[in-house]
């Protein structure tokens, strides 16, 4: 329950609406064939190596599953992320973290994406962006507001 109590507590302190949480476990079945979302947002999930399979797999599977809710195949939204005006194409997944990792172990992780077939891009200080499709600089950014952790 503190995962959905955190969730929510950023969600209204930054005045958007409660996002939704899926318990999973990574490199399980996912709960549903069909999620209906837009956005992955983790932070600090590259703590054990062995693990990485796991989620490469997980996520792969998040950004290569997905359906457009609305007609528009290519829906983008505008945001200012780690100082940097992007424009993000629907699916995304966005990850930070604060701890140290090797080099080897962060090679691991992030080589492990592009051999699924997905972009890798750095867009700040310890922030990534993985995604089938690549980011955008836009000159009339919209501000994401950073999420206060609790």
């Amino acid at each position: 329950m503190e995962i959905e109590e955190n969730i929510a507590h950023n969600c209204r302190a930054n005045g958007v609406t409660v996002l939704p949480h899926i318990r999973h476990s990574w490199g399980d079945a996912f709960p549903t064939s069909d999620p209906e979302w837009d956005i992955v947002i983790a932070s600090d999930i590259l703590l054990y190596v062995k693990q990485y399979p796991k989620l490469i797999k997980t996520l792969s599977f998040l950004l290569k599953s997905y359906k457009p809710k609305h007609k528009d195949t290519s829906p983008r939204k505008r945001f200012i992320l780690s100082g940097k005006d992007v424009q993000l194409r629907w699916p995304v997944f966005l990850m930070s973290w604060r701890r140290r990792i090797g080099k080897e172990d962060e090679a691991l992780f992030f080589n492990g994406y592009e051999d699924a077939g997905l972009v890798v891009e750095h867009i700040g200080t310890r922030v990534f962006c993985i995604s089938p499709g690549r980011l955008q600089q836009n000159p009339k950014p919209l501000n994401l507001k950073t999420l206060n952790p609790k």
